[in-house]
């Protein structure tokens, strides 16, 4: 703006540097991320079976690793019908102890996704990532095992070398996981999860809440190209029994095009309502 003086000179202002600045690294971003999907998609996947042709063999046995596990490496996309979407899809308010089931309507009643929803406000999605609605690329060790989402760049270490889950976590958002096989089928167990995320982040089934005692036990099978996960979920303070998902079909992505990294979500700074407050 003109100083007081009018002389004409300029005087600083935070503000507009501030904006300026945010929409200059906003459109560096996109012209950094714009061309991933065309990146290396002639490059063959070494963990993709493929057939005599060089296509993917869609009927291939599962790959295993060295130590005789079913080898889950590779980019899944999720393909869980109804699910992909709102992961909360069987969930009835039925099933959530008294209290919480008030509080689950009265949340309903009063939606505003743009004011309360922790996505719509620049949080990490948490455990409903987790699940089906992103792809995920998963690195396989035999005592650590990765997986990559592409929703919210998080990421999730599952410890597979025998220690157990802590006594008293410090709540994160995507919790502390550990694992172990029970014949061809991983079982993951997670606790620690902070209570600033939905189980559900769709308009659809907003309110769908967790405490920070919440306990996930999630199953991983592969069979040929095709990832069957399931999960439980106890929360003893809110649900009146275990949530029982029965195993959905992941399918392994043989495009050999990378995932994606969403950009940094920087347009809603506006703080979360606490769980506390509805």
């Amino acid at each position: 703006m003109v100083n007081p003086e009018d002389t004409g000179d300029r005087e600083w202002n935070p503000v507009a540097q501030w904006t300026g600045t945010l929409c200059m690294t906003a459109a560096l971003i996109v012209l950094t991320i714009a061309p991933v999907t065309g990146q290396w998609l002639k490059y063959p996947t070494p963990a993709i079976p493929r057939a005599p042709d060089g296509k993917p063999d869609l009927s291939a046995p599962t790959p295993r690793t060295a130590e005789g596990k079913p080898d889950l490496s590779g980019l899944w996309q999720p393909n869980a019908g109804g699910y992909q979407m709102n992961i909360t899809a069987d969930l009835s308010v039925k099933e959530f102890l008294p209290w919480a089931a008030a509080l689950t309507k009265q949340r309903i009643a009063d939606f505003d996704f743009a004011r309360v929803n922790p996505v719509a406000l620049c949080l990490p999605p948490g455990p409903a990532v987790r699940a089906m609605m992103a792809m995920v690329k998963i690195i396989q060790t035999r005592s650590l095992i990765i997986m990559l989402y592409e929703s919210g760049s998080l990421d999730r270490q599952v410890f597979m070398d025998s220690r157990t889950l802590p006594d008293d976590p410090n709540p994160t958002w995507m919790g502390y996981s550990v694992g172990h096989w029970d014949g061809d089928t991983l079982v993951v167990e997670a606790v620690g999860f902070n209570d600033d995320t939905w189980l559900s982040n769709v308009a659809t089934a907003p309110g769908w809440f967790h405490t920070t005692d919440m306990r996930v036990v999630e199953t991983f099978r592969r069979d040929g190209n095709t990832l069957y996960y399931g999960y439980t979920v106890y929360d003893p303070d809110v649900l009146s029994e275990p949530w029982v998902v029965a195993p959905r079909p992941i399918q392994l992505n043989t495009t050999n095009g990378p995932y994606n990294e969403d950009p940094p979500c920087i347009m809603n700074t506006r703080p979360m309502v606490s769980r506390e407050r509805g």
